[in-house]
C-alpha cells in the first residue's frame, strides 16, 4: 500500500501540479513545505490551518504509533493511525479527504517524528 501512495505521490510531484476535482482543473502548487513535528502523549500541532492547501502527506518516522486528528485535538487510539516506521497519510482533492483545517497528533506514549509534507497556494 505504501508504494502504491509513494509512486502516486511521485508522479504527482513529477507533473508539479495538484488537480482540483471540485473545479475540473489543475492547479500548480506555489509552495511545497517539508518539516518534522515530534508527537508526545500530549496532543500537538503537526500541520497548521491552511486555506491554500492542495494537499498533505504525513508519514511515521517513529517507533512508537502515532494518531492524527483533523480540526480537533489528536486522542490516542482514536482518529486515523499511522504506524511505527512508516504509516502514512495522505489527504487531496483527488483522494476526497481534503481539508485545510489544522492536523494534531498524539501517541499513546514516548515520541514519534511525523514527516509531514504540503502543497500550497499560498
Amino acid at each position: 500500500m505504501h508504494l502504491i501512495i509513494a509512486a502516486i505521490l511521485a508522479a504527482m510531484i513529477m507533473a508539479g501540479a495538484m488537480r482540483d476535482a471540485d473545479a475540473g482543473h489543475t492547479r500548480e502548487a506555489e509552495a511545497v513545505t517539508h518539516s518534522t513535528v515530534s508527537c508526545t502523549s500530549t496532543t500537538g500541532q503537526a500541520l497548521a490551518t491552511n486555506a491554500g492547501r492542495l494537499a498533505a502527506l504525513f508519514q511515521n518516522d517513529g517507533a512508537e504509533a502515532i494518531w492524527i486528528r483533523i480540526g480537533e485535538a489528536s486522542v490516542a487510539n482514536e482518529g486515523i493511525r499511522l504506524n511505527a516506521l512508516g504509516g502514512s497519510y495522505f489527504m487531496s482533492h483527488e483522494s476526497v479527504n481534503m481539508d485545510v483545517e489544522a492536523v494534531n497528533c498524539i501517541t499513546a506514549a514516548g515520541t514519534a517524528v511525523i514527516l509531514v509534507v504540503e502543497w500550497d497556494n499560498n
